[in-house]
Parts: structure tokens; C-alpha cells; sequence
């Protein structure tokens, strides 16, 4: 069977639902705080309000239908729901219980828009480079909301309150809901051609993807989750300071996107994916021997350089093996729950070793896993450059 014409989307929109849900995924970072703040809230119930957002994300990704304009939209009704249910608990003091669900519904629709969007940009382009390429460039639009995201939220909560910051993307979401459901039924009349069938993929390289995915999304979490904590720690630099090279991890990753977008129109996926992740693991192992600023910081911004392009170039390779959207949604929702393991697990190691130095030996181990699958052939169905 065939995705329905309604899936297809304007490649504005495409954007726009990136930035959107890159803004809005990395929002709970830089508010956490004001939650904790406002709900009397232990670390240990912080870390709760942490991991119903990733378990959001897995269930969103999960929850992907094959009518994938379906899943859009209503992927952004469950997000404009969300943020104006936690507009509406932020300022009460038992307004705890709620938030977590609110939380977990947010990741549930954030879920579900970004792996909807994600599979109507892949099945669109046929040949494997315009494809890389297109996903390169809607990841980098993501990558841009994620970087813009503490900026939008420290500018509203010196300004408003985190009320009105909950408020705005909550009407936000809901213009975009409106927009999309109004224009799709006129792009499904269009004569654009129908892309390629997506089938069930075999056990084998659904397998390949899973644990590739798992492991990537280990890799971030364990980098970006506590790169300001190690700078903070392991240099001279002060709380404030600590926090650019976390900032350079990720302005760095935005801009490994761009460039992978370009460098796709000569060089091959899987040698530029390898690549990237070659630089990234020798980078995350200088990362342990770095004592000043400038050093931790030039090492985040090679790691993010080279594991940019990996989640759109992987995902364009999972798409090329004619997956299901149940799958695929499936496969990258192993990157919200490598998260979650692995972001744990480093400071687990940190709290029993007495040292976030020792612990950051787990994201070295993550990035030479994943740098021996990028050398395995992906089992099942292959596809060639046209």
C-alpha cells in the first residue's frame, strides 16, 4: 500500500514543524527550575518530570499510523493540549501529578509530529542523496529550534511568566493545527506523484536500526545531559560560563546538518556518516583529558559536528529498507529511550566511582558501539545512488 496523498506537506511547513517541535522538546531544560521552584519539588521528582518526557517521545514515535496526516494533526492537538494544561497546573503548588502527565502528553505529540513529518520528507525523494540531504536540512531547522529554545524561555521568564511562555506555544501549536488541516486536503488533490510503497521490514534490519538508534540516542544524552555539570567540575570556569559549552555542542550539531545537506550532493552516506562518527568518538575520548574552557569546548563542538548528520543519514537508510511507519516510528523511538538509559547510567556510574570523570568513560564506550555498527552492512534491502 501506498501513504496517502493527504500526507504531503508544503517543505515551509515541514520547517516550520521543526523548528516548533526543536523549540518546544528542549523547553522543559530551561524552565525544570521554575517547575521545581513552583511545585516544591525534590531531584528526584525533577528526574521524573525528565524521564515522562522521553517516555512521551517513545510513545509518540511508537504511535505513528499509516495515515501519517492523521498522526500530524493530531499529534499537534495533543501538543496544543498539553501546553495549556501545563500552563494551567505551572503556578499551583499540588499542580505535580497533573504536570507529569502533561509532560508525558507533550512528548506524546511532540512525538508523533516530528516522526510524521520525518517519514513524509523521506518517502518524497527516491533518489538516496536528495533524500540524506532533505532530512539533513529539516533536522538542522529542528537543531536551530533546539539552540533557540532556552533563549525564547530566559527572554519570557524575565519578562512575562512561564505561564504566558506555556500559553504562546500552546496557541502556537494550535495555529499550526489549524493551517495544516486546512491545507492538506487541497494538497492531497494535487498531481504530485505518489512516492515509493512502504512494506513491513524483516526482523534482521529492524534489529540493525533499533540498536543503532538506542545507542545514538545514548550518545546525546550522555554528552549533552552532562557536558555543563563535567565543564563545570573539571575547569575553572563558574556556573554561567559552564553552560556555553553545552551551547557549543549544539550549535556545532546544527551546523554538522547544514553542511551534511551539502557534502551529500558528492560524497556517499554511509563514508560521511562514518566519518562524522570517527570524529565524534575521538573527540568524546580528548574530552576526558580537556581541563580548561576552551579545551572542553572545541571538543563539543567536534563532537557535535560529527553526530549532526547521523540521525537524518540513518534515518534516510532505515526509509530505504521500505519500512513500515509502525516501524519506523519504532526504530527512532529507541533514540528517546537510549536517552533515558544512558543519561541515568552516567550518573549512576559518576555517584558509585566518585567522579563524573571516570563516568564519562560511557559515552566513549556508546561512541566506538556505534562507530562498529556503522561498519556492519545494513542486512536486508539495498538501494542504489540515482
Amino acid at each position: 500500500m501506498q501513504p496517502p496523498r493527504s500526507s504531503y506537506l508544503p517543505l515551509p511547513l515541514m520547517h516550520l514543524s521543526f523548528l516548533f517541535t526543536g523549540a518546544g522538546t528542549l523547553l522543559l531544560g530551561p524552565t525544570l527550575p521554575v517547575f521545581a521552584q513552583h511545585w516544591h519539588l525534590r531531584d528526584a521528582q525533577s528526574g521524573l518530570i525528565i524521564a515522562a518526557s522521553f517516555l512521551g517521545l517513545c510513545s509518540g514515535a511508537i504511535s505513528v499510523s499509516r495515515n501519517l496526516r492523521l498522526t500530524l494533526l493530531r499529534g499537534y492537538l495533543i501538543a496544543a493540549a498539553a501546553f495549556l494544561m501545563l500552563a494551567l497546573t505551572s503556578n499551583r503548588p499540588g499542580g505535580y501529578p497533573a504536570g507529569i502527565f502533561a509532560v508525558y502528553l507533550l512528548g506524546l505529540g511532540l512525538g508523533q509530529v516530528t516522526t510524521s513529518v520525518n517519514l513524509i520528507a523521506a518517502v518524497r525523494y527516491q533518489a538516496p542523496w536528495r533524500r540524506s540531504s532533505a532530512l539533513s536540512l529539516l533536522n538542522f531547522t529542528w537543531s536551530v529550534g533546539a539552540v533557540l529554545s532556552p533563549l525564547v524561555a530566559g527572554f519570557s521568564l524575565a519578562h512575562a511568566s512561564l505561564f504566558a511562555l506555556l500559553i504562546g506555544f500552546s496557541i502556537f501549536a494550535t495555529l499550526l493545527l489549524t493551517v495544516m488541516s486546512l491545507l492538506t486536503p487541497a494538497i492531497a488533490r494535487s498531481s504530485e506523484p505518489t512516492p515509493a510503497a512502504l512494506h513491513k521490514l524483516a526482523l534482521l534490519p529492524l534489529a540493525y536500526f533499533f540498536a543503532i538508534f538506542f545507542l545514538y540516542g545514548g550518545l546525546e544524552a550522555a554528552l549533552g545531559g552532562w557536558l555543563s555539570t563535567y565543564t563545570l567540575r573539571y575547569t575553572s570556569l563558574g556556573i554561567a560560563a559552564a553552560a556555553y559549552s553545552t551551547t557549543a555542542l549544539w550549535a556545532a550539531f546544527a551546523v554538522g546538518r547544514a553542511l551534511a545537506a551539502v557534502l551529500l550532493r558528492s560524497i556517499p552516506e554511509r563514508p560521511l556518516r562514518t566519518a562524522g562518527v570517527l570524529l565524534a568518538t575521538l573527540a568524546t575520548v580528548a574530552l576526558r583529558g580537556a581541563h580548561t574552557g576552551l579545551g572542553v569546548g572545541a571538543c563539543a563542538a567536534c563532537i557535535g559536528l560529527g553526530i549532526g548528520p547521523f540521525f537524518p543519514v540513518t534515518f534516510s537508510q532505515l526509509v530505504a529498507q521500505a519500512p513500515s511507519p509502525r516501524q519506523a516510528g519504532a526504530a527512532t523511538a529507541n533514540v528517546g529511550l537510549g536517552s533515558a538509559v544512558f543519561a541515568y547510567l552516567t550518573g549512576v556510574i559518576s555517584t558509585r566511582m566518585g567522579s563524573l570523570h571516570s563516568a564519562m568513560i560511557t559515552p566513549v564506550l556508546i561512541a566506538v558501539g556505534i562507530l562498529v555498527l556503522c561498519a556492519i552492512n545494513i542486512p536486508g534491502r539495498h538501494e542504489t545512488s540515482t
